[in-house]
């Protein structure tokens, strides 16, 4: 089975994962800092839903709040696919944890391979503390198209003068499904610095190399456009 969208099945499924991935991390190959950030995006979620059918019951269709709903049901579904995906293919984890998570079993090897070749990143633009990256393959002569197989990329981020070389401590950010992604980082201070890194992911949760970390600064105000890339040294 996979994720479902729909609230009043997403909401008890949410409910199931938050508890185990929180209450025995490392048996999902997950970090505590993982199921942390899982329990956050799962709350928004779950209020903004009960806020909503409360809502609607009192005879008001709230658009407001309906896009508040929607934003929140995204931002969980972007990280539970992650983990979804990361469980499902990670072959230290029993069949039993994987179906208790509500993680569908993988019958037989896929036959599709994984993104062999890394995404080219670029910097758009940069508007306060958000910054706009755009997402290519690198092999495209129109810097548009995903590489074969590829559903979208998940983009990654991390603050500081120096980007770490373990993967465990980026900021998974989302997925990208389109040419450009917005990485908005709220706690950084004005002029902080920024890298940012991007890896091909399939529809099976198939993942390929990730790309050269890239960096640029918040802004104070305005908009910058980057013309430059600042890579890694």
């Amino acid at each position: 089975m996979a994720i479902p969208r729909k609230d009043s099945l997403l909401v008890p499924y949410s409910m199931n994962m938050n508890e185990r991935i929180n209450a025995t991390p490392a048996i999902y190959g997950l970090t505590p800092d993982q199921g942390s950030k899982y329990l956050a995006l799962h709350e928004v979620y779950v209020a903004a839903v009960e806020v909503l059918d409360l809502t609607r019951a009192n005879g008001d269709q709230s658009q407001s709040l309906t896009a508040a709903r929607n934003t929140a049901r995204k931002n969980l579904l972007d990280y539970a696919r992650m983990i979804y995906a990361s469980v499902q293919k990670n072959t230290e984890i029993s069949d039993a944890d994987k179906i208790l998570l509500g993680v569908h079993i993988i019958g037989r090897p896929t036959a599709v391979k994984p993104p062999a070749v890394a995404p080219a990143t670029t910097i758009k633009k940069v508007a306060g503390q958000t910054v706009t990256v755009s997402i290519f393959d690198p092999t495209s002569s129109t810097k548009r198209r995903k590489v074969k197989d590829a559903i979208g990329a998940w983009v990654y981020s991390f603050v500081g003068e120096n980007y770490p070389a373990d993967p465990a401590l980026w900021q998974f950010e989302g997925t990208a499904g389109k040419h450009t992604f917005d990485v908005t980082i709220p706690n950084a201070p004005p002029g902080a610095r920024v890298w940012l890194c991007a890896r091909w992911v399939t529809r099976k949760g198939e993942t390929g190399p990730m790309s050269m970390p890239i960096s640029t600064y918040l802004q104070c105000g305005g908009v910058t456009v980057q013309a430059d890339l600042k890579l890694a040294a």
